[in-house]
């Protein structure tokens, strides 16, 4: 008797060690399908079988790799063009899995780092669509804008500013970013270059085409936290009652 208790118990155990990692499969492959190719999963030591259940995940923890491309169709003084997001790593609490098409988090937090490539990227394409669009900027304003180009961006992690280069140095714009209701912000300084002032409208195209580009990637997450490090702008996303799938959507397209 004793015997045939044990073994129903190490059955049991077998069992239930094959249902935890197919149902551990199971939803990582899901959730890496919502979230694009390269993604890592893990549940940490939290049990996921009894998901099958009650459609639930407790502990969910994700790596997404970068999917960046920056390309610069018509050579490398040209417009770029920007598809993709920078790496991120989620944290998730209360996945419910109970609709698979539209699972949602009770809690996410997202890390990510805006480098400053990216952020190059996109103001120097926010700039050239300023500039294409804007007819009645007065002839110096015009005449600056067909000069100036923005060169450079870096990121100065000892005074927690970003400067942004114009035309090789001749000037610079210092950006200081923050949070503030949710969102990405940042308060810039004004500079000069040949001694006229740079027009409202460059530095409004510059802060609000890295702000829109971080909004664009945090979907329906708020901006909790912003830290300038080096070569990049690290900022940390929270949402509650979030849908997975939309967040993916926003992170895999610009």
């Amino acid at each position: 008797m004793k015997k045939l208790l044990v073994g129903l118990v190490v059955a049991f155990l077998l069992i239930a060690g094959i249902a935890e990692g197919g149902t551990r499969w199971y939803v990582s492959q899901q959730l890496k399908a919502d979230s694009g190719e390269g993604a890592s999963v893990s549940f940490g030591a939290y049990p996921v079988v009894a998901t099958l259940v009650t459609g639930n995940v407790k502990h969910v923890d994700m790596d997404l790799p970068s999917t960046l491309k920056i390309d610069y169709p018509d050579g490398t003084n040209s417009a770029p063009q920007v598809t993709g997001s920078p790496a991120s790593t989620v944290k998730i609490r209360n996945l419910s899995l109970k609709d698979r098409n539209n699972p949602i988090a009770g809690s996410m937090l997202l890390d990510t780092r805006l480098t400053d490539e990216f952020m190059l990227a996109q103001v120097q394409s926010a700039i050239a669509e300023q500039a294409a669009g804007n007819t009645n900027n007065g002839y110096a304003g015009a005449l600056i804008q067909s000069l100036v180009r923005v060169t450079g961006i870096t990121s100065h992690p000892n005074d927690g500013t970003v400067s942004v280069e114009f035309t090789d140095g001749a000037a610079t714009l210092t950006l200081r970013p923050s949070a503030a209701d949710g969102q990405l912000q940042f308060q810039a300084e004004r500079a000069a270059l040949f001694g006229v002032e740079l027009p409202k409208e460059m530095s409004e195209a510059i802060t609000n085409s890295l702000r829109e580009s971080a909004s664009k990637m945090a979907g329906g997450l708020n901006v909790e936290s912003v830290s300038v490090e080096d070569k990049a702008v690290a900022l940390r996303l929270t949402g509650t009652n979030v849908n997975f799938s939309e967040i993916s959507d926003s992170s895999q397209q610009k």
